[in-house]
């Protein structure tokens, strides 16, 4: 068994503001960033022609060789919370996800012989994943302000990474005598992307009545 993996990345702090009764609040509140997966390396493995591989158990291969690159770290959150106040001016913005790292490259040469016994157990498993994306950070903006200006937006979440090159080049014999046994099996994939987390605004729809129904029907257009 040969086996490469890249660590994933961190998680990003989570971010919060809060103010209360003022005449004015202005208020922003930024998610910290998931980290990006650590990198893969290469695997290589060699079966000379003198080498004799024999397994007996179910899911047990003769050669395996993988490399799977770190997925992305989740983003942190960011949320704004204004109390009493005549007017308020917030921001709240999710993080950005990290993104996740290519698979490295896996190369099987096989040039003796190998026996499987069992189910499920493939002479030759050669395999490369690339890392998923990070999920991007929920943003929340709540205010109790007579008048509210701003908003939540979550940044992207992080992309995923695609699966390096495979390669198996094989001159010896392969036996395998259960169902479900492959004599050779090779596969690249590639990550997923990371999941949007949602956004959040809400404030009650108070106004002075010299602005009362115009801004009252431009806010509730605006958010909900």
């Amino acid at each position: 068994m040969a086996q490469s993996i890249g660590g994933s990345g961190g998680v990003g702090g989570a971010s919060g503001t809060s103010a209360k009764d003022s005449n004015v609040a202005i208020t922003l509140s930024l998610g910290g960033a998931g980290g990006d997966g650590g990198k893969s390396d290469f695997v290589h493995v060699t079966n000379f022609d003198t080498g004799e591989i024999l397994t007996k158990g179910d899911n047990s291969y003769g050669i395996f060789a993988q490399s799977i690159g770190g997925g992305g770290g989740a983003a942190g959150a960011g949320s704004t919370e204004t109390g009493s106040a005549e007017t308020s001016v917030s921001l709240a913005i999710g993080g950005l996800g990290g993104v996740g790292s290519r698979g490295g490259d896996v190369t099987v040469d096989n040039h003796g012989k190998i026996t499987t016994l069992g189910y499920l157990s493939h002479g030759i498993f050669a395999q490369s994943v690339g890392g998923g994306g990070g999920a991007s950070g929920a943003a929340a903006n709540t205010s109790k302000a007579d008048m509210t200006i701003g908003g939540a937006a979550s940044l992207p979440s992080g992309d995923g990474s695609n699966g390096g090159h495979v390669i198996v080049n094989n001159d010896g014999a392969i036996e395998t005598w259960k169902d479900g046994a492959l004599g050779i099996f090779a596969q690249s994939i590639g990550g997923g992307g990371g999941c949007h987390r949602f956004r959040h605004h809400h404030h009650p729809w108070r106004t002075r009545a010299w602005r009362g129904r115009a801004i009252g029907r431009w806010r509730w257009r605006l958010w909900r």
